[in-house]
C-alpha cells in the first residue's frame, strides 16, 4: 500500500476559549479594561479526506495550529477523531509526541536515549546512535543537565532529534521547528530530504510562510471550515513528487 496514512470523513473538535457578547458588556460595566472573563467554545473542523503517500516531503498547511496539532494527535495515536476515520500504515515518529513524554527527573543523555529507543545488548551500536545524535542537537554540554533545568527551546531539540533519527516510515515535524536558529534548521531540511530519498515520509504542520515557500517541501493547503459553517471540507492528496 503507498499511502501511510488514510484519511476519510475525518472530523477534529477543538476547544478554545473565548468571550463571548456577554463576556464583552461585563468588561465594560464591571471589569473596566480589564481582562474579561472567557467561556470555552467548541468547534468541529472537518469532514475532511486526506491521503499521504509513502516517500512524500510536505508541508500541511492551515491557519490554525489548533487544528495542526489535533491532526497530528490523531495520526501518532495521542487522539481519536472526533468522526470518519484515520488509518495510519507504518511506525510513526512525532517530535510532539517525543517532547510531551519527557521527564523532568530525567538527564538529557537519558531523554535522548529513551526517544532514540536504543537496541537492548548493542552498546556500540547504542554509543554510535547517542553521538550521532549529540552532534544533531549540538547539546553536549547538557549531556548530565536534568530536563527539568533547561529551557524549553532545549527540550524541543531533544524531541526533534529523536523524531528525525529513530526508525520509523512516518516522522511528523510540528511547529516547534520554526523556532530553531538557522543551523539546526538546516540540518532538519537535510535530514529530511535523506529520509524522503529512501522511501520515508516527512510531513511539517505549519502555518508559518517561510516554510511554505520553501521548494523542498511541498505545500499541501488543509482547506477546511467549521462544521457549522457548512464549507465543504477536503485535503487534496499530497504526493511525493
Amino acid at each position: 500500500m503507498n499511502d501511510v496514512v488514510q484519511m476519510t470523513g475525518a472530523c477534529f473538535d477543538v476547544e478554545t476559549q473565548s468571550p463571548s457578547a456577554a463576556d464583552a458588556l461585563v468588561r465594560w460595566l464591571e471589569f473596566g479594561r480589564r481582562e474579561q472573563p472567557r467561556r470555552s467554545a467548541q468547534f468541529r473542523f472537518g469532514p475532511m479526506d486526506l491521503k499521504i503517500q509513502r516517500g512524500a516531503l510536505l508541508v500541511l498547511s492551515h491557519s490554525s495550529p489548533l487544528l495542526n496539532h489535533k491532526l497530528f494527535a490523531c495520526i501518532d495515536g495521542r487522539e481519536r477523531a472526533a468522526a470518519g476515520s484515520v488509518v495510519v500504515n507504518g511506525v510513526v515518529s512525532s517530535a510532539a509526541r517525543i517532547r510531551g513524554a519527557l521527564s523532568d527527573s530525567s538527564s538529557v543523555s537519558d531523554a535522548l536515549m529513551t526517544g532514540l529507543r536504543m537496541p537492548d545488548g548493542d552498546a556500540d551500536e547504542a554509543k554510535r546512535r547517542i553521538e550521532s545524535a549529540f552532534l544533531f542537537a549540538g547539546m553536549l554540554d547538557l549531556a548530565y543537565v536534568r530536563i527539568k533545568d533547561i529551557a524549553e527551546i532545549d527540550r524541543a531539540r531533544i524531541a526533534m532529534t529523536a523524531c528525525l533519527l529513530r526508525d520509523a516510515d512516518l516522522y511528523l515535524l510540528d511547529e516547534m521547528a520554526l523556532l530553531f536558529d538557522a543551523s539546526m534548521s538546516e540540518k532538519i531540511h537535510a535530514r529530511a530530504q535523506l529520509l524522503a530519498a529512501s522511501g520515508k515520509t516527512v510531513v511539517l504542520a505549519t502555518s508559518a510562510p517561510e516554510w511554505l515557500r520553501d521548494p523542498s517541501f511541498p505545500a499541501a493547503e488543509l482547506n477546511m471550515g467549521f462544521a457549522q459553517n457548512p464549507l465543504r471540507a477536503a485535503a487534496r492528496q499530497a504526493a511525493a513528487r
